[in-house]
């Protein structure tokens, strides 16, 4: 029985332990704070959170999974740059930024160099069993500028969050008579 006992807390432990995508918390939505606004060319508005520029988080540099659910807990995800003028409008305000995982390996603003000395992506964490999928935009680190480069998801790193209208929606059908 003692046995069987020391399994289940071990095994609850085991689970609580597990890190999740956070859900949004609907009092911290309606109080987030937002540093920038961007409007692309389609007339889509874009708000933006740099966690160097707010007091409580300005020294803060925390992994991608972390940064995606403070963000989260706010009705804001980890930005996603979609345009070319959304990427320079980002790069105006920014040292360095955790952004995303990123897949997409054939556009952007990508440095010539990186770690290696090799143009980004290089993934070279590879050989020590460290998938680059994170894309971090690092400050002129490398001599070589406000560049986008693949880096481990583990790595701290300051953040940006963007409002997501669909968090954004979830929490209003949710909390009806929301202000947010």
């Amino acid at each position: 029985m003692l046995r069987q006992l020391m399994l289940l807390l071990i095994g609850a432990a085991m689970v609580m332990s597990q890190r999740r995508l956070a859900l949004p918390d609907p009092r911290s939505c309606a109080n987030r704070v937002r540093h920038a606004t961007y409007r692309d060319a389609r007339g889509v508005q874009h708000t933006y959170f740099f966690s160097w520029e707010h007091g409580p988080t300005r020294s803060l540099e925390v992994d991608w999974l972390d940064a995606r659910n403070i963000c989260r807990r706010h009705c804001m995800d980890a930005v996603s740059m979609e345009t070319p003028q959304e990427n320079e409008f980002i790069k105006q305000r920014i040292a360095r930024a955790k952004i995303g995982p990123t897949t997409q390996r054939n556009s952007g603003d990508w440095s010539h160099t990186g770690g290696f000395g090799q143009a980004q992506p290089d993934n070279r964490e590879a050989a020590q069993g460290n998938d680059e999928s994170c894309l971090s935009i690092l400050n002129n680190f490398y001599n070589d500028g406000i560049k986008w480069h693949d880096v481990a998801c583990h790595h701290l790193k300051p953040f940006v969050c963007e409002d997501s209208d669909e968090l954004l929606n979830f929490v209003r059908s949710r909390n009806p008579g929301i202000r947010l």
